[in-house]
């Protein structure tokens, strides 16, 4: 997920002139800077994360040249780098550098500030993440209700906490209050934006999912179809949010009774989620475990690399998170096919795909 602060936010630049070669290059300087910045970003948005990284760790110096280190135009290109640094596979190192940023934003522009709430956005999804989910949705509480006074309730980034609030609950465990939370956001959404939206296909996303986990799976997987073809119309066959939507809606297929369809799309979209995220992102692995999951079921002989995909999540998660714990389980599920050429559990899931 990215939220950030717009550029050019932090009034008075306070340039330094002898970092661009006197002040009568002072805006065509700022406007070079602010570009490239963007065609970084963009970079991201489509798919190359790596340029992403790249040309924001190169621009970095020079904000700090030209504003100093602790002008708004330089935080918010830190975020943007901690933001691309999580996307890339490292969540982290994002996390802390997130952590490291929000005392900087609170010092210097102040705690209701659009930068400061947007650090604090970014926080709270990092840690969750890394697998704190109750600390992630405690985070998105207490940043809602300071949205809700200082950008009124139906503003779309006060939606986005909304939103974040219900999906954190869901990972920690409490379906119903999460629903709850969800439908709200979803509600608000519609009124605010409109069926179309992007940010409301996530809400329309993150509803079906969870009806799909207290026990409805086959109108989880009606509703998945349908939000899986107005984002592919909106965003793009290979866009994040779509990918996410196409591994939820095989979860869905495999739990309403198919387990052989589901394996069979998880077959298909593993490939594009390598290509497009990284064969290391944490969604990557997600779609892998699933893929093992339903594959235990369908072909308990097929090598689908799930001692690999461990060592992945260990590298990338750590021992403790609890999608790598839920994969320590499925190689423990897949020990004993191979023991008792039985059908394994389906038990072994980890929380489902994360929605942008």
């Amino acid at each position: 997920m990215k939220t950030a602060v717009d550029p050019m936010l932090g009034g008075e630049m306070n340039l330094r002139p002898s970092a661009i070669g006197g002040p009568e290059r002072a805006n065509d300087y700022v406007r070079e800077l602010d570009a490239q910045r963007r065609d970084a970003d963009r970079a991201g948005d489509a798919g190359d994360i790596g340029q992403a990284v790249e040309g924001l760790t190169q621009l970095l110096p020079r904000y700090v040249d030209v504003f100093g280190d602790e002008h708004v135009e330089t935080l918010t290109t830190r975020d943007f780098l901690a933001h691309w640094i999580g996307e890339g596979g490292r969540p982290r190192e994002a996390r802390d550098l997130f952590e490291n940023q929000l005392p900087l934003w609170m010092e210097h522009v102040g705690h209701d500030h659009p930068g400061t709430f947007h650090c604090r956005q970014n926080l709270s999804y990092w840690v969750g993440e890394c697998g704190d989910f109750a600390e992630a949705a405690e985070m998105c509480e207490s940043l809602l209700e300071r949205r809700r006074v200082i950008l009124g309730a139906s503003d779309p980034d006060t939606l986005v906490t909304y939103h974040r609030l219900g999906y954190w609950m869901a990972e920690a465990g409490d379906l119903v209050g999460a629903i709850t939370i969800i439908g709200g956001a979803l509600k608000a959404r519609l009124a605010a934006l409109g069926a179309l939206h992007a940010d409301t296909l996530t809400s329309r996303h993150e509803m079906a999912r969870r009806l799909g986990e207290i026990g409805d799976w086959r109108d989880a997987k009606s509703l998945l179809t349908s939000v899986l073809r107005d984002r592919a119309d909106l965003l793009g066959e290979e866009h994040v949010n779509v990918l996410t939507t196409r591994h939820e809606l095989a979860r869905a297929v495999g739990e309403a009774g198919d387990p052989g369809e589901a394996y069979r799309q998880l077959r298909e979209l593993l490939p594009t989620r390598q290509r497009v995220q990284g064969p290391h992102h944490p969604r990557t692995l997600t779609t892998w475990h699933e893929l093992v999951r339903w594959g235990l079921v369908v072909d308990p002989d097929a090598k689908l690399g799930t001692k690999e995909l461990l060592d992945h999540r260990n590298a990338v998660l750590g021992s403790t998170h609890p999608h790598t714990l839920a994969t320590v389980r499925l190689c423990a599920d897949a020990r004993g096919a191979i023991e008792t050429s039985g059908s394994p559990s389906v038990e072994a899931s980890p929380p489902p795909d994360d929605v942008s």
